[in-house]
């Protein structure tokens, strides 16, 4: 069986979906001619045949040919899901643009936020200025090449491998590498690709500043059951990093960052319990994110102490006394 071809929805598609809909509904049965001609400038009479049938099987619209007039028409009443969406419920669209600005500078950005434009300009009393009065600090951006997203899109979409050359951020020898693309990963305003390596026999995250000359393999890979990221983090929610060893932890905060370790979730299974007369708050959970969770303790500088594992707790003190070594240079 010939797989399904799958449609990319831009603006510009959504605002043809839109049009041709509010025609149909008219009672005017429009052809395929006429919607080419009003609403793809004539050029694209296949194009609105496309849309016909994304209307109908994506959002299960109505739609049949009268032989008699000529033209589509609705066999019940029907109504855009987009018409659908109050004004009350336009609050997570606000939301994911202002996520979404955290792909400024990719190709991925410009689509998705004019799509989200005119979704929220589509609401009755909607307006996507109010997008300026919801804010996001400003975060590094990196520098990341459009070839590099656009095969990485493209080999997600149908699961090719893909190769290319790369630096990693503690071997910093170019190597070359054979990935099968699981998922796109964004973690404070980093990208990265997660995906099975050839090389190492093993999932592993790549980031995307890093890669080099990425191309598509003539080869395909079927996505396995647990690709995703979360599953492999041991409950953790420490960003982007994983080891695959699960680990339980201990840590100690004091002082001002007894409130911080409060805050958040930091793992599913965590247990948090207070000593007032320490003036300190413990926490234990599970997870496989030591890397990132060493970072964490070490960015509360004295108010933080691990306490298990045991080789946390030896790196740890390896840190601060290279640390007193820095602070005792002139």
């Amino acid at each position: 069986m010939a797989e399904q071809k799958r449609h990319v929805v831009t603006h510009l598609m959504l605002e043809r979906l839109v049009g041709i809909h509010k025609k149909i509904k008219s009672g005017t049965y429009p052809n395929t001619r006429q919607l080419a001609e009003e609403f793809n400038e004539g050029k694209g009479i296949a194009t609105i045949s496309r849309d016909i049938e994304f209307l109908r099987d994506r959002f299960g619209a109505p739609i049949e040919y009268d032989s008699a007039h000529r033209g589509y028409y609705y066999t019940e009443d029907f109504d855009m899901p987009l018409n659908s969406i109050s004004p009350e419920k336009i609050g997570p669209l606000f939301a994911a643009k202002m996520m979404l600005s955290h792909f400024k500078g990719t190709p991925l950005y410009d689509e998705v936020s004019n799509v989200i434009d005119f979704l929220a300009d589509s609401v009755p009393q909607g307006n996507s200025e109010i997008l300026k009065r919801i804010a996001l600090p400003p975060a590094p951006q990196l520098l990341i090449e459009e070839k590099t997203w656009s095969v990485i899109m493209n080999s997600l979409q149908s699961n090719t491998v893909i190769e290319f050359d790369y630096n990693g951020r503690w071997n910093t020898e170019t190597s070359h590498r054979k990935v099968h693309p699981y998922q796109l990963v964004m973690d404070d305003g980093k990208y990265f690709l997660y995906g099975y390596s050839e090389e190492r026999k093993d999932t592993r995250l790549f980031a995307l500043s890093r890669i080099k000359n990425p191309i598509e393999a003539e080869e395909s890979f079927i996505l396995p059951n647990d690709y995703d990221f979360e599953s492999h983090c041991g409950g953790g929610k420490f960003g982007s990093f994983s080891s695959g060893q699960k680990d339980h932890y201990k840590i100690e905060f004091y002082e001002s960052a007894r409130q911080m370790v409060k805050d958040c979730i930091w793992a599913d299974d965590q247990v948090l319990y207070d000593d007032e007369s320490r003036d300190c708050t413990t926490i234990e959970f599970s997870s496989t994110q030591f890397f990132a969770i060493e970072e964490w303790i070490l960015a509360q500088g004295c108010y933080a102490k691990p306490l298990e594992p045991e080789w946390l707790v030896e790196d740890w003190k390896d840190h601060i006394r290279e640390m007193v070594k820095l602070a005792s240079q002139p």
